[in-house]
């Protein structure tokens, strides 16, 4: 495993190219992102597009090549809020967050959520199965390095941006449908007059109210829940 000190050298290489990169709207078709060769900074560069509110967001993210190495090699546990919580790679999601704020959506809370929904839901969808082990979560820079993952790889980069951004946010297991979403906490005001044209979702859990997330698929906003999950409750997993 690389020393936390080299990791942090090639942080800081990133840190330029991340605040350079271009958030762009209204742009041509990208062809599929993929795995670049490393840069003479030692960064890999990955490019995602994705829609929401009928507008086409492009935008080419550098991967520092030293920090994916360290968390590919850190071991997989089953406490999944380890992913959000190891605190190594916060300034690096804070500079992608701050990025990803600059877009002009919608200025309420629930639109800013909806778009970072967008733009995770426009990851691939790749079951644990490819990687060769029975469970495989991951850690949010091999997410966006991987182009996708599964449900859990997808709440738990969803969970670190939003968390970034200063919201509550908690993983919701659903053990019968074998799925896992995220949630994000809203007041009892919100509740009372929520103003979208349908139901909201969400979990109570010690006096705080969490809206339920979807973060595989597409279209999906803050509060709605697929049919397909027929779970009464969730475990609800505090990062």
């Amino acid at each position: 495993m690389r020393s936390r000190r080299a990791v942090d050298k090639q942080f800081i290489a990133a840190v330029s190219a991340i605040t350079a990169s271009s958030l762009l709207l209204g742009c041509t078709f990208l062809p599929k992102a993929r795995l670049t060769q490393p840069t003479a900074e030692g960064n890999l560069t990955k490019a995602f597009e994705w829609t929401y509110g009928g507008k086409t967001y492009t935008w080419e993210v550098p991967i520092p090549a030293e920090l994916l190495e360290y968390y590919t090699a850190m071991p997989r546990v089953r406490d999944y809020s380890k992913y959000v919580k190891d605190g190594h790679d916060d300034e690096y999601l804070g500079l992608l967050c701050d990025k990803l704020s600059q877009a002009k959506v919608e200025s309420d809370w629930s639109g800013k959520i909806d778009f970072m929904l967008a733009f995770v839901q426009s990851l691939k969808y790749a079951p644990d199965e490819v990687t060769g082990f029975d469970e495989y979560p991951r850690y949010p820079i091999e997410t966006l390095a991987e182009e996708g993952g599964d449900c859990e790889d997808t709440s738990i980069l969803f969970a670190s941006i939003v968390g970034q951004l200063g919201y509550g946010c908690v993983l919701l297991r659903f053990d019968d449908s074998r799925h896992m979403a995220a949630g994000v906490r809203v007041s009892g005001d919100v509740i009372a007059d929520w103003p979208k044209g349908y139901s909201l979702t969400y979990y109570e859990d010690d006096g705080k109210y969490y809206a339920y997330c979807e973060t595989t698929g597409s279209g999906w906003e803050i509060g709605e829940k697929p049919d397909w999950i027929t779970d009464t409750g969730a475990v609800i997993i505090h990062t």
